[in-house]
């Protein structure tokens, strides 16, 4: 996560820098978001693979032992390896449900991480990658500490029965045989 420009007022025909650190370090941040009670669980790396991912999956599966859980992920391929499938294979009670593909905005974690963006990086900068973490980890640590800022970032209402979808296929079939596609 660099610096990002948003929302910022600066003289018409000049071009605003942000400076940035040499050492081009990488760290990924996993999320689970739990829509009932707003509870986070985090899990930060130095890659995004399959690993990975399914270390944060050991830390569900540890959190919620004998409890069906139902997980809702975009389409990244690391979510659906040979790797996880035997994973969840072992883990009966973990299910994953993936989002119809380019609709992250149905994901309440993305605006977690836009939140995210908007009080960490948007208009700041950094010097180290380090100082970049340690406002990372604070803004995290807040969000353990009060899970409703984290509902409402996600935009969830916990006074209110959650929504289930139900998607349908794209393409239906008309009685002659016809693809339909939808407008």
């Amino acid at each position: 996560m660099h610096a990002t420009r948003a929302k910022v007022w600066a003289p018409h025909g000049t071009y605003l820098r942000l400076p940035s650190w040499d050492d081009h370090g990488k760290w990924t941040v996993y999320m689970m978001l739990d829509p009932r009670t707003g509870e986070t669980l985090t899990h930060v790396a130095a890659k995004w693979n399959q690993n990975e991912f399914i270390t944060l999956l050991e830390k569900v599966a540890g959190r919620y032992p004998d409890v069906p859980v139902r997980l809702v992920l975009d389409n990244g391929i690391i979510h659906y390896t040979k790797a996880v499938r035997a994973w969840l294979q072992q883990h009966e009670n973990i299910q994953i449900t993936p989002l119809p593909i380019y609709c992250s905005e149905l994901n309440p974690v993305e605006s977690v991480w836009r939140q995210l963006r908007r009080s960490v990086t948007d208009n700041h900068t950094f010097k180290t990658m380090t100082a970049l973490w340690d406002a990372i980890n604070t803004w995290l640590a807040g969000c353990k500490s009060c899970p409703l800022s984290v509902l409402r970032y996600a935009r969830i209402n916990p006074s209110q029965p959650q929504i289930h979808l139900q998607l349908k296929p794209a393409v239906a079939t008309a009685p002659n045989g016809a693809r339909l596609y939808p407008l």
